[in-house]
């Protein structure tokens, strides 16, 4: 599923991990944590599970 994911960064116990708003084609939005992979606003990207992945 292709999405756009948007910046935040969620404050959690002691770790920060990079969390991004990610608006789906049926224009819903769900936030979803990356704690490898680094996005953009605008960037194309693609839900794996719970996790996010560049949009191939």
């Amino acid at each position: 599923m292709g999405a756009f994911g948007g910046a935040a960064v969620q404050q959690g116990s002691g770790h920060s991990d990079a969390a991004y708003v990610v608006r789906h084609d049926d224009g819903s939005t769900q936030r979803y944590r990356s704690p490898n992979a680094r996005f953009k606003p605008g960037d194309q990207v693609q839900v794996s599970g719970i996790r996010l992945a560049p949009a191939q």
